[in-house]
Formats: C-alpha cells, structure tokens, sequence
C-alpha cells in the first residue's frame, strides 16, 4: 500500500494480486466514530485507489479480507 496527500485528502493505492479478494476496508485512528469504511470492492483488476479525507498526522489500518473471510492488515502512518 501507498499514499499521496493531496490537499485535504490522502489518495491510498493498493495493489491487488488476490483472485478472492472480497475487499478492502479502512479505519482512521483520528475518527475512530466512523468506523470501518469500504475502500474498494471486488472485482479490482489489479489496484485499488481511493481519496479519504486528511485530518493531520494520522494512522490508517487498511484491511483486506477474501471471500472465505480470511484477512491480512497492514498499517499506514500518515505524516
């Protein structure tokens, strides 16, 4: 995973080399009420990009998750 600021905004790529690949979800530790919110969704062809909103230094836990539930979690410290 990577990312850009751009503005008031934090453009987060992903590549995708699962076949299963459900999909992608977010959570920004600087608002926590929002809870996790859908990234991208299945099918992908290969990447997934998507503008959220920028807040200021900020950590981003990124989850991917397959059609058989299985997840992976990867994290994003946003300066």
């Amino acid at each position: 995973a990577d990312y850009s600021i751009i503005r008031r905004r934090v453009k987060v790529s992903v590549s995708v080399d699962e076949d299963y690949l459900e999909n992608i979800e977010y959570f920004d530790i600087n608002n926590p009420d929002r809870g996790w919110k859908v990234l991208c969704r299945s099918p992908f062809g290969g990447a997934c990009e998507r503008n959220i909103p920028y807040r200021g230094n900020t950590q981003i836990i990124l989850k991917a998750v397959d059609r058989a539930g299985n997840s992976d979690v990867k994290e994003l410290n946003v300066v």
